[in-house]
């Protein structure tokens, strides 16, 4: 038993060392101040990380279970809770990328000003995280859970490497950048060992529709910059999910479909 759940701690392990030795490696190299401005705006991503856990602890079960008795629904499982992740990790990037001035401002004032730039780039790691987690998990459900390990372990080894190049010369803008480089390292190791074992991502005329929608929202987020923070929020999730059903990027038959696989 114990050496059947190694590959799990070891990965918990190696995804907690590169989420967290940034800030102690800008603390040691350069000052608290600058530890202050990125963590600023790592703490602004931390609302949203729930969200991927939320589905993972959904279908985690069901997948591995699927493993056993029906491949063909895993696929479909897959395949439909990485689309779903990506189409809420996009609009995500870039909403928080246009609106990261305001958001700093509104939550920590003048003051960490110097967080904007490190919230626009830490942004896209949040969105290489929503993908590559049920990635990760899908690995782990088939019990090639060592491969998830050997990634993770990489992206550490990886990031503490690139920290000591970037943060003496770019300091808090060189971690962010490096773990953007992480996380997306980190995806395309797991895509790459899914992609082996049979299990590929939707088609990219699937994933073109929260693009689309995501150019729409944009729109909506560059005319709307006159107002308060929370109404462009508001309008610019109901123009993503307005134009996310017109161009049939989500069907009520996706929901029951993934409700009757669950279930």
């Amino acid at each position: 038993a114990f050496k059947k759940s190694l590959p799990f701690w070891l990965t918990s392990i190696f995804i907690l060392i590169y989420f967290r030795i940034d800030t102690v490696m800008l603390s040691i190299m350069k000052n608290y101040e600058m530890v202050g401005w990125y963590n600023a705006a790592y703490k602004a991503l931390d609302a949203f990380y729930f969200i991927p856990g939320a589905v993972i602890a959904a279908v985690f079960p069901v997948m591995s279970r699927f493993h056993v008795e029906n491949k063909g629904h895993l696929k479909l499982l897959y395949k439909k809770s990485f689309y779903y992740l990506f189409a809420i990790a996009l609009p995500m990037g870039i909403g928080i990328t246009m609106l990261a001035s305001r958001i700093i401002h509104f939550v920590y004032k003048e003051a960490f000003a110097e967080s904007i730039p490190a919230l626009k780039i830490l942004i896209w790691a949040e969105v290489f995280i929503f993908v590559s987690a049920i990635t990760g998990y899908l690995l782990n459900s088939i019990n090639q859970q060592r491969l998830f390990t050997y990634s993770t372990a990489f992206c550490a080894a990886l990031n503490i490497g690139l920290n000591f190049i970037a943060i003496p010369k770019y300091g808090h803008i060189g971690a962010s950048i490096t773990t953007v480089i992480t996380e997306g390292m980190n995806f395309l190791l797991l895509f790459y060992f899914t992609n082996r074992k049979g299990y590929s991502i939707p088609s990219l005329s699937w994933m073109l529709k929260p693009v689309i929608a995501t150019v729409a929202m944009a729109v909506v987020v560059y005319y709307t910059q006159a107002y308060h923070l929370l109404l462009i929020i508001i309008f610019s999730a109901l123009a993503y999910f307005a134009a996310l059903f017109a161009v049939k990027g989500i069907h009520k038959e996706d929901i029951n479909t993934v409700k009757e696989i669950i279930y």
